[in-house]
């Protein structure tokens, strides 16, 4: 099983592919934090609304990285 975790991330993959994988994970923890955190407490500490927020920001961020990245002159 660690074997094929390491070939899955060793795998040569697009940019959008990785954007995608991280959006994706993040989305995931968060939705966790939350249920685990009801689960244990009964309160909400993330509302979905924060949630899609954060994950939405974090796009946003990761295509400006991207724009950034690709006028930055080629060596």
């Amino acid at each position: 099983m660690k074997n094929k975790i390491r070939v899955f991330l060793m795998q040569k993959r697009k940019w959008y592919q990785d954007a995608g994988i991280s959006i994706a994970s993040l989305f995931v923890v968060l939705v966790l934090y939350r249920l685990i955190g009801y689960i244990f407490t009964r309160i909400n500490f993330l509302s979905w609304g924060t949630i899609i927020s954060v994950t939405l920001f974090y796009v946003v961020i990761l295509i400006g990285w991207r724009v950034w990245e690709l006028r930055l002159p080629r060596k």
